[in-house]
C-alpha cells in the first residue's frame, strides 16, 4: 500500500468521510455541506483541495478581498475560489498525516461556519437548484450535481467524444504545431542553460507544449500523433542544447573575434570533435536534457491515454 492511500485512509476516517480507491479522492458532508478532497495535481498528492458547491438565495459572491482575507487568516490555506457555485479552498503541501488532518478539518469549520453565516445552502454544481446532489468525477473533473444534469453532462460528453472521433488528423498541421510548441521547450533550455543549469522543468514544458501543439493544429491526438510528437521532442531538445552552445560560444569569442549567432551554431559540432567544447560536459549535459525530457513525456502520455480512456464516463464517486 502507497504512502499516499494510506494517509488517504487515515484521512478520510479521522474526517468520518469515505475514500474511493478506484480515483484516490476523499468525500463526504460537512456541516450540512457535501465535500470532496482531491489533489489539484498528481504529482503533490498531500497538497489537497477541497471542493464544495453552494449559493446564497441571492446570489451574493464573496468579493476579492475577502477570499483574500481569508487565506490570511487560515495559515494551512493556499487559496480560496468562487466560480459560480462552485467554491474550492487549497491546502499548502502537508505529507505529515496530523498535521493534515488538522489543517483540513479546522479550515473545514471555519469555511463551512462562513457559508452558513451568509446562508450558503448546498445546491447543484450546473443548475443551482437545491436538490439532492451527488459526487460525480467526468473527464478527471470532479461534479457535485444532481442527477438531471448528471444525465446532461453525460449525453454532452457522449456527443463530444462522437464529434472528436469523426474529426479527421491533420498530419502536417500536426508536426507544424508540435514544432511551434516545442520551441518554447527550446526556450526553457536555452534559459536555464545561460543560467548554468540543466532543469527537469525543460523536458516536462518540452512535453506538454510539444504534444499540445499537435492536438491543436492537428485537430486531435492519436498514437501516430503521439510517436511523431516524441520524434520532435528529441530532435528539437538536441538543437535546444545546440543553440545554448551557439550562444556560449558567441558571448566567448566576442572579445577576440567576430563570430555570429549561425556560424558559431554550425561550428558546435567541430568544436567538441576538437574539444574546444568539453566532450564529457557536452554529452553530460545533452543526456541529462533527454533524461529530463522522458521525465516530461512518461507522465504527460499516461495523462493522454488516461483521459482517452476516461472520454465520455461520468462516474459517481463511491
Amino acid at each position: 500500500m502507497s504512502k499516499k492511500t494510506q494517509v488517504y485512509q487515515q484521512l478520510a476516517s479521522e474526517l468520518h468521510m469515505r475514500y474511493d480507491y478506484d480515483h484516490g479522492v476523499i468525500f463526504g458532508t460537512w456541516n450540512g455541506f457535501e465535500v470532496i478532497l482531491h489533489p489539484a495535481d498528481a504529482r503533490y498528492p498531500f497538497m489537497l483541495t477541497a471542493s464544495l458547491s453552494a449559493r446564497n438565495p441571492d446570489y451574493i459572491m464573496f468579493t476579492k478581498d475577502e477570499l483574500t482575507q481569508f487565506c490570511k487568516d487560515n495559515k494551512p490555506v493556499n487559496f480560496l475560489r468562487q466560480n459560480g457555485n462552485m467554491i474550492a479552498m487549497g491546502f499548502k503541501n502537508t505529507p505529515n498525516p496530523q498535521k493534515l488532518q488538522e489543517a483540513v478539518s479546522s479550515s473545514l469549520n471555519v469555511l463551512t461556519n462562513m457559508l452558513q453565516s451568509r446562508g450558503y445552502t448546498q445546491c447543484c454544481q450546473l443548475c443551482g437548484q437545491y436538490t439532492g446532489t451527488s459526487n460525480y468525477i467526468a473527464n478527471s473533473q470532479y461534479l457535485q450535481v444532481c442527477s438531471d444534469c448528471a444525465g446532461k453532462v453525460h449525453q454532452d460528453m457522449s456527443m463530444a467524444v462522437q464529434a472528436n472521433q469523426n474529426k479527421s488528423e491533420n498530419i502536417v498541421g500536426g508536426i507544424v504545431g508540435a514544432l511551434i510548441g516545442s520551441i518554447i521547450g527550446v526556450i526553457c533550455i536555452i534559459i536555464f542553460g545561460q543560467l548554468g543549469r540543466v532543469a527537469a522543468i525543460s523536458g516536462i514544458v518540452m512535453a506538454i507544449c510539444t504534444l499540445k501543439g499537435y492536438e491543436l493544429l492537428g485537430g486531435k491526438l492519436t498514437n501516430k500523433g503521439i510517436v511523431i510528437g516524441c520524434i520532435v521532442m528529441i530532435v528539437m531538445t538536441y538543437i535546444g542544447n545546440r543553440m545554448d552552445l551557439a550562444i556560449l560560444v558567441v558571448r566567448e569569442l566576442k572579445q577576440y573575434i567576430n563570430v555570429d549567432f549561425f556560424s558559431a551554431f554550425r561550428a558546435v559540432p567541430e568544436l567538441v570533435k576538437q574539444n574546444y567544447i568539453d566532450q564529457g560536459a557536452y554529452m553530460g549535459n545533452l543526456v541529462l536534457l533527454y533524461i529530463f525530457t522522458v521525465i516530461g513525456i512518461v507522465p504527460t502520455i499516461v495523462s493522454v491515454i488516461k483521459n482517452r480512456k476516461n472520454e465520455g464516463k461520468i462516474e459517481q464517486l463511491g
